[in-house]
């Protein structure tokens, strides 16, 4: 029969067989974890691919904002500009029509009066021939 002793010895020895296999199967690389490996490079890859890409977009989204922005203030002046232009237009157009009017001896304000006045007439006149 086996005595206690002879257990002891057995799993020290047993132990001491197993335990270089042990450490010998941590240090050399199985399918699976040289995949996993290959995987986790690929994805940190994809990740590095994605930052810089994610990193030009917005570097193209502000270069066209600002594009946005300058060709927004170049219409407002643009706009600015037309509206002071038809404006002064607008007021020499009106300073000469007042010289013909002064030049033909009649004021703009009675000539837009009488043609008002004549108007309305010809308007009522057709009316007044039906009854």
């Amino acid at each position: 029969m086996m005595g206690p002793k002879f257990l002891r010895h057995a799993k020290l020895s047993a132990l001491a067989l197993v335990f270089p296999l042990v450490l010998a199967g941590c240090d050399s690389q199985g399918t699976a974890e040289r995949a996993g490996e290959k995987i986790n490079a690929a994805a940190e890859k994809a990740a590095n691919t994605l930052n810089e890409a994610a990193g030009k977009l917005e570097d193209s989204a502000g270069k066209l904002e600002a594009a946005q922005e300058k060709a927004g203030e170049k219409l407002e002046a643009v706009t600015d500009k037309a509206a002071d232009q038809l404006g002064q237009a607008g007021d020499r157009a009106a300073a000469e029509l007042e010289k013909a009017g002064e030049k033909a001896g009649v004021s703009v304000g009675a000539t837009i009066q009488d043609l008002r006045k004549k108007a309305e007439e010809a308007l009522d006149k057709p009316q007044e021939d039906k009854q």
